[in-house]
């Protein structure tokens, strides 16, 4: 904008000649146009008002065959709009999740001061905020973006350059909360994510036992019921924030319980309890179930060879033991006898009551509320 200021001498004298100054008498501002005005001599300064020319001292020295004599010093006061700029400049701008986000709208010029401050994210104001610092206490992804700040006077607006935030967040994983499989098969399980900020770079499957893997797939080929457990997956990738540029690692983790499933154990204790005419009682405990519900299947023999399935044992829980009677026998008979435990993904291999005297049922039926009580082991075929 060109403004016009006028030197007058207060008389008509055509023998005039003026100067103007700027701050000092070293700094001569070019000739200006001269002329009568109101009847008096005068010169007239167009002056473009720029910024730079802002809290300058203006004056006008008048000289003719008599002399020289100046006018008062004026100081320029150029009003104009702001310029700013958002600190920390750096773009993009990295930040950890979660970490605090202060940016600030730093004024580099303006005449008179900015009296508000806007922010906006990817070109859309963001309300209410009016100050020149814009602050989050736990930044979040969804915050990243392209940030501007607008400062306000009377002259008009100015407008920073954008400052793009990148918020830094680690890989979110998921895996199966439980697996089955039977044992033999060949395991497979992918660990799926999330991608962090930055990608993933790396994948470890660690489980019981120690074991460790890396790659984003648990694979596991003929896998053991001993590797039942719980397996987990952890997914890193590695964070630098801009304030600190200290690198971090962030992490995502997921369990999955791995269920082998399998043909029971044999029995860990088959116990002889007591004899009568026409009937054995037997104790059991369990061994592991293989991963499903167990069934036992009680047989006896006269010779060792040719086995006789019992279906009516009826077996009573005590505490970790089961009871059962194989009832129906002959009296006065030797017999063997022996347990197989069995659920849908197979059968145990038998195991037989050996004891250290023939099995025989009583000979007297008065005498089966009698019963006998021998010593015994649990025994596997070879």
């Amino acid at each position: 904008m060109v403004t016009n200021i006028t030197c007058y001498t207060g008389t008509l004298d055509p023998n005039v000649s003026f100067t103007w100054y700027l701050d000092s008498t070293d700094n001569l501002l070019p000739e200006q146009t001269s002329g009568v005005i109101d009847g008096a001599t005068a010169s007239i300064l167009q002056l473009t008002s720029t910024k730079h020319l802002n809290n300058k001292t203006l004056y006008c020295s008048a000289t003719n065959q008599c002399g020289t004599g100046n006018t008062d010093n004026i100081t320029l006061d150029i009003r104009y709009r702001p310029t700013v700029h958002i600190a920390p400049s750096t773009s993009p701008y990295k930040i950890i999740e979660g970490t605090q986000l202060t940016l600030t709208c730093t004024v580099d010029d303006s005449n008179p001061q900015p009296t508000s401050f806007t922010w906006s994210k990817d070109g859309i104001s963001i309300t209410g905020q009016m100050s020149s610092v814009f602050r989050l206490t736990s930044v979040q992804r969804s915050q990243a973006g392209q940030y501007t700040c607008t400062a306000n006077n009377v002259v008009g607006t100015g407008t920073s350059t954008s400052v793009e935030v990148d918020v830094l967040y680690p890989p979110t994983v998921s895996t199966p909360s439980i697996y089955k499989i039977l044992e033999s098969d060949v395991l497979s399980v992918t660990c799926s994510s999330i991608p962090g900020n930055p990608t993933v770079i790396s994948y470890r499957w660690t489980g019981p036992g120690g074991y460790s893997s890396t790659g984003v797939t648990l694979r596991i080929p003929d896998i053991k019921r001993n590797q039942t457990g719980g397996y987990t997956c952890t997914a890193t990738n590695i964070m630098i924030p801009t304030s600190t540029n200290i690198q971090q690692t962030g992490t995502g983790t997921s369990q999955t319980t791995i269920d082998v499933l399998s043909a029971p154990d044999v029995p860990k204790e088959f116990i002889l309890d007591s004899l009568s005419h026409s009937s054995i009682c037997i104790r059991l405990k369990p061994g592991f179930d293989g991963g499903d519900t167990q069934k036992f299947i009680f047989e006896h023999s006269v010779d060792n060879k040719t086995w006789t399935f019992t279906p009516t044992v009826e077996l009573t829980k005590e505490g970790d033991v089961l009871n059962g009677c194989i009832e129906n026998l002959n009296p006065d008979t030797e017999y063997f006898v022996r347990v197989i435990a069995s659920n849908r993904y197979g059968s145990s291999k038998p195991v037989h009551l050996v004891i250290r005297q023939p099995l025989r049922t009583s000979a007297n039926p008065y005498a089966s509320g009698e019963n006998t009580k021998l010593q015994y082991t649990a025994q596997s075929p070879h």
